[in-house]
C-alpha cells in the first residue's frame, strides 16, 4: 500500500506545483520576453502572454508546457488578434522539439496571431527550412506526443515546406479553431505539413485553410500517412480540394489511408481550360488566350484544373522567367494531368535564385514539361551546410514526360539537375544537361522501371565534392529495372575531380527487386569523360541483362577501366553482359574490368576493342568472344564532330549482318538512317548515310533527305518502316513479293516534310498473314524511288 501511495504522489506532484509565468511588454509582470519565461518554465507550467507585438523566435526545447494569450483563460477572440508573435523572418516563430516522454502532459499553443516566420533549418539529410509559423518535431520514435494548436491565426509566413505549420514525425497534431492562410512555401505545402503523424480535428471547432501558396497540397499536405484522417473546416480555398489543395500520400508503398474533408465555404474556382503565361503578362488577366496572359507560371499552375479526361496545358510565351527581380515564384509543384510547355529550348528560359526547386512533384501521374531551358542560381553553401538546389525533382511518379529541356550553367549540391526517383513508365526525349558543377551529382539520376530515353545529352558537368560519405557521379546515376531503352544518348566531357574510389562519371545498378529486367543502350556515345581514381562507368547487375548495341566509347580516361562490372548477388538469374557493334578506344588500362563475386559472363560480337580480347579483364568468368571482333584504330574524327568515322574506318559496314533482336531504331546518333548500304556500321554513327553531319552546338540537327529504312530486319511478326521526306509531296509506300506482285499498300497520300513511321504486321491488303520469305519495300515520290529488301521469318 505504501508503494502505491508513493507512486500516486509522484504522478500528481507536477500538477500540484505547476506555475503560471506571465509575460507583458510594459514590465508589469515578471517577464517582458516570451523566451525568458519559456526558459524558466518546467513541464506542466503555463506561459501566459499579455497583448502586444512580440518580435521573437521562440524555442521550446523538450518542454511540455502551455503557451497562451489571455484567450486561454477568458475565451475572448480579441486576444487572438491583439497578441501577435512576429518572427521578423529570422526563423520559425515557434520551434518545438520533443524527445522524451510527456511529463505530465503534452504541449498547447493557444490564442495568438503568428506572422513573419521563415522556418527552422533542419540539419538532417539535405537541409531545408521547415515550419515558418510553427515547427514541431517529435524527435524520438519511442514516444508519441500530442500537441494542440487552438484559436490561432497563422499567416504571412514563409518556408521551404510547411510555411504555416510543420509537424514532423511520431505524434498527433490537434487543431481547433485555427486559421492558416496566406502563407508561402517555395517547394512544399504552403499551409500545413504533416509528416508521419496524425492530424486530428474537432468537429465543434472547425478550422480554415485557404490562400496558401506552395506546391500540392497548397493548404494541407499529409505525407507518409499511416492513419485515416478527417478534417473539419469552415473555409477552404477550393471546393475541389483534391486538385492539389489538400492531399494525403502513403508511407512509402503502403496502402493509402482515407482522407475525409467536411467544409462549409470555399473561395476559388479552378479553371478547366488551357492557360497562357508571358513575362509581360499580368496575374489579373484571364490567362485564357495568348493575348491576355498571366504573368507567373506558379499562379497558372495554382488555377488550372487537373482533368484526367482532358489534360490541360500551361503555355509559356518566349522570354525569361526569373524569381529575382522578375516576380516569378519557383518550387512549382506539378499536378496530375497538367502540362507545362514552353516555346522552345532557345526561347523560354527559367532562372531560379530563391527556391530549392524549379519543378517538383511526388505521387503524381500523367505530367509533362517541355520546350524550355532552366538555370539554378540558389546559393549552395550557406550556414556552414551544403544545400541542394535542383532543376527537376520527382518522387513516386508514373507516366512523366520530359521533352526538349535544357538544365545548364548551375551550381548544385547533392541532388542532380534532373532526378526521377521511384518512377514508373517515364519518357525523356532531347534532354540536355550541361556545364553544371555539384558537390556530388550535377547530371541526371533515374531510379525506377520501364524508362524510354532518347536523344539526351549529358556533357561538361563536373563533380567537385570531396566528402567520402557521399558518392559522386558527374554524369548519371541509374537504378533501373523492368525494361528500359536508352537510345542516342551522348555522355561527354564529364569530370570527377575528387579521388574517392566509388566516384565516377556514371553509375548503373540494374534489376534490383525484379527478375528478368532488361536494359538496352543503343546508338550511344561515351566520350572524353574523366575519373581521377576510379572507373568511368560502375555497373552492378542484380537480374536480367544489360545490352550495349552500336555504342562508341572513346577518349575516356581513368586510372583503371571504362566499365567496371561487378555482380554480388545470386538471388536472380543474370544474362551475359553483351556488346554488339560497339567500339572501344580509350585512354585507360582496360576497356572492361570484370571481377564479380557471382558468375556473370561477357559476350562481344562484331565489336572493336583496343587490345582486342585483352582489353577485357575477366579472370573468373567466361568471355564469349564471338564473330567479327576487331582490334584496329577506328579512325574517328574529333569531339566537335562527335567522333564520326573517317573515310576508310574499319567500323564501316563491319556490324553484324543479322540485326534481329537488337532493337535498332531507324536513325543513328545524329538522325541519319541507321542501316545504310544494306549493312550496319560498328559504333553510334552510320557512315555515308543520308543526312548532314551534326553541329554539336545546335539543338536541332537538320532533318535527313529522302530516306527509307526498317527495323528489325529480319522480323517477326512486325517491322517498323521509317521514312524521311525533304519536302511535302505525294508519297506511296508499298510491299511487293518476289514476283513483283503488290502485297500491301502502307502509304498512299500527300505527306508533310520530315520523319514518319508506319508498321507492317506481315498481312496483305485483304488482312491475311503472308508466308515467310523475302519481300521488297518500295517508296515512290514525285521525283525518286527507293527500294529495300525485307525478310519475314516465322
Amino acid at each position: 500500500m505504501r508503494t502505491r501511495i508513493t507512486l500516486l504522489l509522484l504522478l500528481i506532484t507536477p500538477f500540484l506545483f505547476s506555475r503560471t509565468l506571465i509575460v507583458s511588454l510594459d514590465g508589469s509582470q515578471n517577464y517582458t520576453r516570451i523566451q525568458s519565461a519559456v526558459d524558466a518554465a518546467s513541464n506542466g507550467d503555463t506561459v501566459l502572454v499579455y497583448p502586444g507585438t512580440y518580435y521573437e523566435n521562440i524555442v521550446i526545447n523538450d518542454k511540455f508546457i502551455t503557451l497562451a494569450s489571455l484567450n486561454y483563460i477568458t475565451g475572448e477572440e480579441q486576444y487572438i488578434h491583439s497578441t501577435i508573435l512576429d518572427g521578423n523572418f529570422s526563423g520559425s516563430v515557434i520551434w518545438m522539439e520533443l524527445r522524451t516522454a510527456p511529463q505530465p502532459a503534452d504541449a498547447v499553443i493557444q490564442g495568438f496571431t503568428i506572422i513573419h516566420g521563415s522556418g527552422y533549418i533542419r540539419h538532417t539529410g539535405w537541409p531545408s527550412y521547415g515550419g515558418g509559423g510553427v515547427c514541431i518535431e517529435c524527435a524520438d520514435s519511442d514516444y508519441w506526443h500530442d500537441v494542440l494548436i487552438s484559436d490561432c491565426q497563422i499567416k504571412y509566413n514563409i518556408a521551404d515546406a510547411g510555411a504555416g505549420v510543420a509537424f514532423i514525425y511520431w505524434g498527433n497534431l490537434h487543431m481547433k479553431n485555427v486559421s492558416v492562410h496566406h502563407n508561402y512555401a517555395t517547394y512544399g505545402a504552403g499551409g500545413v505539413l504533416i509528416c508521419s503523424s496524425g492530424f486530428i480535428h474537432d468537429s465543434a471547432y472547425p478550422c480554415n485553410y485557404y490562400a496558401n501558396k506552395g506546391a500540392p497540397g497548397y493548404d494541407v499536405d499529409i505525407s507518409e500517412a499511416e492513419f485515416d484522417t478527417i478534417i473539419y473546416a469552415d473555409t477552404l480555398t477550393c471546393e475541389d480540394y483534391e486538385q492539389g489543395f489538400i492531399r494525403i500520400t502513403p508511407y512509402f508503398n503502403n496502402e493509402l489511408p482515407e482522407l475525409t474533408v467536411h467544409w462549409q465555404h470555399d473561395m476559388l474556382d479552378v479553371v478547366d481550360h488551357d492557360l497562357y503565361v508571358s513575362p509581360d503578362g499580368d496575374d489579373n488577366n484571364s490567362g485564357l488566350t495568348p493575348n491576355d496572359p498571366l504573368k507567373t507560371i506558379w499562379y497558372a499552375n495554382y488555377l488550372i484544373a487537373s482533368n484526367p479526361n482532358n489534360p490541360r496545358t500551361i503555355h509559356l510565351a518566349p522570354g525569361v522567367y526569373r524569381d529575382r527581380e522578375g516576380d516569378q515564384r519557383f518550387g512549382i509543384g506539378l499536378m496530375d494531368h497538367v502540362r507545362i510547355v514552353g516555346s522552345g529550348m532557345d526561347h523560354t528560359f527559367l532562372e531560379c535564385s530563391n527556391a530549392l526547386r524549379i519543378f517538383h512533384s511526388d505521387y503524381t501521374t500523367d505530367i509533362r514539361v517541355a520546350n524550355l531551358s532552366m538555370e539554378m542560381h540558389f546559393p549552395v553553401y550557406q550556414n556552414h551546410m551544403v544545400w541542394s538546389p535542383c532543376h527537376f525533382n520527382t518522387y513516386f511518379t508514373t507516366d512523366c514526360q520530359l521533352e526538349n529541356i535544357r538544365a545548364s550553367n548551375s551550381e548544385l549540391g547533392r541532388i542532380p539537375a534532373i532526378q526521377l526517383w521511384q518512377a514508373d513508365t517515364c519518357t525523356l526525349r532531347n534532354i540536355v544537361i550541361e556545364n553544371n558543377t555539384a558537390h556530388t551529382d550535377p547530371g541526371i539520376s533515374l531510379q525506377g522501371k520501364n524508362f524510354e530515353v532518347d536523344g539526351c545529352t549529358i556533357r561538361n558537368n563536373q563533380s567537385i565534392g570531396d566528402n567520402p560519405d557521399y558518392c559522386a557521379y558527374s554524369a548519371f546515376s541509374f537504378t533501373l529495372s523492368g525494361e528500359t531503352h536508352i537510345n542516342r544518348m551522348i555522355v561527354m566531357g564529364n569530370v570527377n575531380d575528387n579521388c574517392y574510389e566509388v566516384n565516377c562519371p556514371g553509375r548503373l545498378y540494374h534489376g534490383q527487386g525484379m527478375d528478368d529486367s532488361q536494359l538496352y543502350f543503343t546508338n550511344c556515345l561515351f566520350a572524353d569523360n574523366v575519373s581521377q581514381n576510379s572507373h568511368v562507368i560502375y555497373m552492378k547487375p542484380y537480374s536480367g541483362g544489360i545490352h550495349f548495341t552500336n555504342c562508341t566509347f572513346t577518349g575516356n580516361s581513368s586510372t583503371n577501366s571504362v566499365i567496371r562490372y561487378y555482380r554480388t548477388s545470386s538471388l536472380y538469374e543474370v544474362d551475359p553482359l553483351t556488346f554488339t557493334n560497339c567500339a572501344f578506344w580509350d585512354d585507360t588500362d582496360l576497356e572492361v574490368n570484370h571481377i564479380s563475386m557471382v558468375r556473370c559472363d561477357i559476350s562481344a560480337d562484331y565489336s572493336l576493342f583496343r587490345n582486342g580480347i585483352d582489353g577485357i579483364y575477366s579472370p573468373d568468368d567466361e568471355i564469349i568472344w564471338g564473330e567479327g571482333n576487331l582490334d584496329l584504330d577506328p579512325m574517328l574524327t574529333d569531339a566537335e564532330h562527335l567522333y564520326y568515322p573517317q573515310e576508310g574506318s574499319p567500323l564501316i559496314n563491319a556490324g553484324t549482318p543479322d540485326t534481329t533482336g537488337l532493337y535498332l531504331p531507324s536513325l543513328d546518333l545524329c538522325k541519319r538512317a541507321r542501316v545504310w548500304d544494306g549493312c550496319v556500321d560498328i559504333g553510334c554513327h552510320e557512315y555515308g548515310s543520308v543526312g548532314v553531319a551534326p553541329d554539336p552546338e545546335s539543338e536541332d540537327i537538320p532533318a535527313p533527305a529522302l530516306a527509307l529504312t526498317n527495323y528489325p530486319n529480319p522480323f517477326n511478326p512486325e517491322t517498323t518502316i521509317s521514312f524521311a521526306l525533304p519536302q511535302d509531296e505525294q508519297t506511296a509506300i508499298k510491299v511487293y513479293n518476289l514476283r513483283g506482285q503488290l502485297v500491301k499498300t502502307l502509304v498512299n497520300d500527300r505527306m508533310e516534310a520530315g520523319e514518319h513511321e508506319v508498321v507492317w504486321s506481315g498481312r496483305d491488303d485483304s488482312g491475311k498473314n503472308v508466308s515467310s520469305g523475302v519481300y521488297f519495300l518500295r517508296m515512290q515520290t514525285s521525283g525518286k524511288t527507293i527500294s529495300r529488301k525485307l525478310m519475314l521469318i516465322k
